[in-house]
This record gives C-alpha cells, structure tokens and sequence, in this order.
C-alpha cells in the first residue's frame, strides 16, 4: 500500500516563492507575490503541501529539481507532520515549521485532528 495522502476534495499547484524548502505534511501559506512558503507559529494556511520540494533538486527526498511548483489540498483531509502529541478531536494550528500543534488562543485553526498522534508522526487532519 502506498502513502496514504487523506481524502481529495480540492488540490492545486502552487508556485513556490524563490530559495524556499517546503516540505510534505506542512501547511503553507500564500506570499505577497501568491507563491507558496511555510506556515509559520499560529499564522492562517491555505493547506497543505502533499510533496517536497526544495529549490536546488538536492538528494532524496528531494525530486524534479527542474520544477517550479508544488501540489497543496486544500479541501478535505490531509496527512501533516505533527510537531507535538494531538489528541483525536483537537483543533490544530501551525508550529513555528508548519507542523501540526494544538491551537492556542487567538491562533488560527486549521483542522481537527481525526487520530491521536505523537510528535514526528502523520495524523489525518480534517482541513477547515
């Protein structure tokens, strides 16, 4: 069986902003320019970015150096990386990489978590 990304609703293609790594089971959000980079601690996202993508090729995992954009879900559920213990139910914000965490107060929720997770692993997000 092959990685399991969540339930498709809505994915697009981005472009990435320039000298930007993003990596997959991250939330992102939209530049000034409408190029995609990483979320940041509490900031709003638009979703989520379904592959990695770094802007010199590198190593694996990096792939298709040559490539300008990266897939996001926007709609539906998605793997994301949690940056600390969820618990099933929680509402998530974006950790200071755009990993998964428990939403403070006046942070902006991104999703539940449908599963409990530790951190550094994937837990399916109900994206909102």
């Amino acid at each position: 069986m092959g990685y399991y990304e969540g339930q498709n609703i809505y994915t697009r293609t981005f472009k990435v902003a320039a000298n930007t790594t993003i990596l997959k089971g991250t939330f992102v959000k939209l530049d000034s320019n409408g190029n995609v980079v990483p979320a940041g601690e509490g900031e709003a996202a638009i979703g989520v970015a379904l592959e990695d993508y770094s802007p010199t090729g590198g190593s694996a995992p990096y792939v298709w150096p040559n490539r300008t954009g990266v897939a996001v879900r926007l709609i539906g559920t998605a793997l994301v990386e949690a940056g600390e213990p969820l618990t099933p139910g929680a509402r998530v914000a974006s950790d200071v990489n755009g990993k998964a965490k428990v939403a403070g107060t006046g942070e902006a929720v991104l999703g539940v978590a449908l599963k409990g997770a530790a951190a550094g692993e994937f837990v399916e997000v109900l994206l909102k």
